[in-house]
């Protein structure tokens, strides 16, 4: 069954539609209305779904310019406008968090590379440069024949 895409003239759903409605004829402050009305809402997704709170604001934006541009383009929704921004908000927050931990594996993985070739450059380098400094351990002075002789 279709949900209703009317509500009572007074329910704040009726004048959300009717928002959304002005926005798709291209009055843009209507949309500032029906940010100003749900901004708050959207927010406490943010920050419940992000794993990074200083990401709680370009989330929030993210999802707002999607619903924006959606409404531009004659999609997005008809009805409901909170639960819709609130769903696109929740799924900025999960791909942003998801995009996050790739780059902090790829992160991981590119600096254990560097450090391991960075490693490897600098026991050659100290190996040409200090023979004994090769070995596993330095041998005492005694082994080496290097024995200072006294006076």
């Amino acid at each position: 069954m279709e949900p209703p895409t009317t509500a009572p003239a007074d329910s704040p759903n009726a004048r959300d539609n009717h928002l959304i409605e002005l926005v798709r004829q291209g009055h843009l402050s209507a949309f500032d209305e029906l940010y100003r009305r749900h901004k708050n809402a959207a927010v406490y997704v943010a920050r419940r779904e992000a794993d990074n709170l200083s990401d709680v604001d370009d989330v929030v934006a993210e999802a707002f310019l999607a619903v924006l541009v959606a409404l531009e383009a004659g999609k997005g929704p008809n009805a409901y406008f909170r639960s819709y921004v609130l769903t696109t908000t929740r799924r900025m927050a999960h791909q942003r968090n998801a995009g996050a931990r790739h780059r902090a594996a790829f992160d991981r993985d590119r600096a254990l590379a560097q450090t391991s070739q960075g490693g490897r450059r600098f026991r050659r380098t100290v190996r040409i440069n200090h023979p004994a400094a090769g070995l596993p351990f330095a041998p005492h002075p005694m082994a080496t024949g290097a024995v200072v002789r006294g006076h």
